[in-house]
């Protein structure tokens, strides 16, 4: 599968919980309160009561870095995106999403959004498909996702738009379109002879499969016997003989069913470089029936370069008929029509054949739709037809056409006739298509962020408000069907929203209200979507962006190198003790972590389903594996999202990772004064954040004491820089070996 996911999940290191806002209910309560544990350490952490170390570092109490929710999708990780689905079209049933042919998302319910999932950035095939049936395809359209961003496509509009009423000229030719093919409209013509049936010339070639050496012609009528010949599409460019890649053996006059054609041989006049059509392809041939002037039972058109055995004709043409078949594969459903000339009463005329896949009607025009005149020209129009392929479809003429009326009930002289086959569609753009949006990922600290999708087929240009009278506050102006608004910011907290009309003045009649609450610090998608009813609309309101970031730092001085796999899948590999890899980015739920040792997969160092929320994370690996060791060997998870410092200051945690170093302290000494800035921190513990003026610090690193004045164990040069958040950590078996390393967060 081309999808890549890379899901890790680890609980919170030791700090209180941190609450995660669930997606809003119609009604403002949040779907679920979720409140992360506390991680399993080996020693609950002793946070510091020291000094600030603001201006001169001696001015008072210690600031402690408040916690930020890390946006987890910064530039120059791995090329990879996020991609979420939601399901707002009312009449289509649960969807599948398949990525480059595999599937990504199963059995995604109407009014569901799904959780994000990893993929490569750049350009995917998406595909929707009815649940667990890939051939109801719903669309099928290349895709481009940016590295690092996050994304949401929506399915929406519906999948029937029509009435069943042929409404192509009471609107004016904005309902009910005609199918087209290249960009041109589906049509076959025939002369209509009023009057006694007289044979005449005619041919039906229909859609199908071939196995690319034979085809087969569904119908001919040759008054006075002949041919069939089957020509490539270099006959439309003039080319009328060395376009012939295939003969009929002679048919008797009258009409034959199922004339067999074998291609690539017997065409006296031509030698063919092939034998067969190419596999796997849908490829267009023309059907031409052929006389035998020379009356020798042989097809002699091209050897004798066009002077015998010409074509039948039909308008001063040839006749010929049109159709795509499939080598090699299955008969794809495409829109065709067969209309053959015919004799009539002059009331009704029958289409020999036509294939309309999404359903629709055959309406009937006169020669003036040659002449531009599109609604003028319908004389008749088929009832309703199911999608499929209809044959010996009956129209009657010069009735049942809303929009026009007849000033005659009958043709009244031989004429030339066209077929046509229209969609059943509604006149709005309401049909189905997914919305492609990019999610905020790095919302306002203090505010929250959201927009507006509208998702409801049917229905106009929305305002959405809050508040009354003078106090009223237009949140989104004229939102139309399927777009979104533009990120509006709001304080945290309880709002009433309501939908209106949308009108210059964004007073227009409320169609609907919808209570919501959302949280500073985090951007919000609201989705209004429904059928089209305005007393059936639902809201939803989803969190965006919410993705993590995750680090793995090997700092256990007696362990081998590991790997850390995720529920199975390799996450990272060979990480040698000493090494703090580069931050990876995944989706926030819960997965099962193992630690082994590395290329040594049965060697599992640890295992456990952990919960990841969305922020940015270090799994440390800490303790000893050695027999007899005084520390576990375990991994300590620590939450990497201090305080976004100002462009002055920095924020440092520090992390006890020396399992042969007891409870330290940590001072700077700065103008004859001693700064406390870690106080009584143990081993497998971690400090709260700590700010500082960006510089350069000599840091003394101490046995602690109550008086925290202890014995200096060792003295770290550290250079910290201004906006920026970083984590220390203390490494080394011994005393002896201690180390500081310090690591710039994400």
């Amino acid at each position: 599968m081309a999808v890549l996911l890379v899901v890790i999940s680890v609980s919170l290191a030791g700090a209180a919980g941190v609450t995660a806002m669930a997606p809003m209910s119609a009604s403002g309560t949040n779907a679920a309160d979720a409140t992360a544990p506390a991680a399993q350490m080996n020693n609950s952490t002793n946070m510091s009561n020291g000094s600030s170390m603001g201006g001169d570092m001696a001015s008072g109490s210690m600031q402690n870095g408040s916690t930020a929710n890390g946006s987890g999708m910064a530039q120059g990780q791995g090329q990879i995106a996020y991609v979420r689905i939601g399901h707002f079209s009312a009449d289509a049933p649960a969807v599948d999403v398949l990525v480059d042919g595999e599937t990504a998302f199963s059995g995604v319910e109407y009014g569901d959004v799904t959780d994000y999932e990893a993929l490569p950035a750049g350009e995917h095939l998406i595909t929707i498909t009815a649940a667990d049936d890939e051939s109801v395809v719903v669309f099928n359209n290349t895709v481009t996702v940016n590295a690092n961003q996050a994304y949401t496509i929506d399915a929406t509009g519906l999948l029937d738009t029509g009435n069943e009423e042929y409404d192509f000229v009471s609107s004016g030719g904005s309902a009910d379109a005609p199918y087209t093919e290249g960009g041109e409209a589906v049509v076959d013509s025939a002369q209509a002879t009023v009057g006694e049936a007289n044979e005449t010339a005619s041919v039906e070639f229909n859609n199908g499969t071939t196995d690319g050496e034979t085809i087969t012609i569904d119908s001919v009528t040759a008054p006075e016997g002949g041919f069939v010949a089957i020509h490539n599409l270099s006959l439309q460019d003039g080319n009328t003989l060395g376009s012939v890649i295939g003969v009929s053996e002679y048919v008797e006059p009258g009409t034959t069913e199922d004339v067999e054609v074998t291609l690539f041989e017997d065409v006296e006049g031509t030698e063919f470089s092939q034998s067969e059509l190419r596999n796997n392809s849908n490829i267009p041939l023309i059907a031409m029936p052929h006389e035998d002037t020379d009356d020798d039972e042989e097809y002699d058109f091209v050897a004798s370069n066009g002077s015998d055995d010409g074509p039948y004709t039909a308008d001063g043409g040839a006749l010929v008929d049109q159709a795509v078949v499939a080598v090699g594969g299955e008969e794809s459903e495409t829109v065709s029509v067969d209309f053959d000339n015919q004799t009539t009463d002059g009331e009704s005329v029958t289409i020999d054949s036509v294939t309309v896949p999404e359903g629709g009607f055959v309406a009937i025009h006169n020669a003036s739709l040659q002449d531009g005149d599109a609604l003028g020209s319908v004389v008749g129009v088929s009832d309703y037809l199911e999608p499929g392929t209809y044959e010996d479809v009956e129209v009657e003429l010069f009735e049942g056409v809303e929009g026009t009326e007849f000033n005659q009930s009958e043709l009244e002289e031989d004429s030339t006739l066209i077929a046509m086959p229209h969609q059943d569609a509604s006149e709005q753009d309401i049909g189905f298509a997914p919305l492609v949006v990019q999610d905020q990922t790095q919302p306002p600290e203090n505010a929250a962020a959201v927009r507006l999708v509208h998702a409801v087929p049917g229905i106009g240009p929305v305002d959405v408000t809050v508040g009354e009278g003078d106090n009223r506050t237009v949140l989104f102006d004229n939102a139309t069907f399927r777009s979104a608004t533009q990120y509006v910011e709001v304080p945290g907290g309880e709002y009433t929203l309501d939908v209106r009309a949308a009108t210059a003045a964004n007073n227009g009649t409320v169609v609907d209200s919808y209570d919501v609450e959302v949280e500073n610090g985090t951007s919000y998608t609201a989705t209004a979507y429904g059928d089209g009813d305005l007393d059936g609309i639902n809201l939803n309101a989803e969190t965006d962006g919410q993705i993590a970031s995750v680090r793995v730092a090997h700092l256990s001085p007696d362990a081998p190198a590991v790997d850390v796999y995720v529920n199975n899948e390799t996450f990272v590999s060979g990480v040698s003790s000493g090494t703090i890899t580069d931050y990876e980015s995944t989706t926030p739920t819960e997965q099962q972590v193992t630690i082994t040792v590395a290329d040594n997969r049965s060697a599992v160092l640890f295992n456990q389903t952990l919960p990841l929320m969305a922020t940015d994370y270090t799994i440390a690996a800490v303790g000893q594996v050695s027999a007899g060791a005084m520390t576990q060997f375990t991994p300590l998870v620590i939450q990497d999202n201090g305080t976004t410092p100002d462009e002055n200051t920095s924020a440092v945690q520090l992390v006890h990772a020396a399992p042969g170093v007891s409870t330290v302290d940590v001072t700077v000494e700065q103008n004859n004064s001693t700064t406390v800035l870690y106080d009584n921190v143990s081993f497998s513990n971690v400090s709260q954040y700590v700010q500082v003026p960006a510089g350069e610090y000599d840091l003394q690193i101490r046995a602690a004491t109550s008086s925290n004045d202890g014995e200096i164990i060792d003295t770290v040069g550290v250079d910290v820089a201004g906006g920026e958040t970083y984590t220390a950590f203390a490494t080394g078996e011994t005393v002896g070996e201690l180390e500081l390393v310090v690591e710039e967060d994400d």
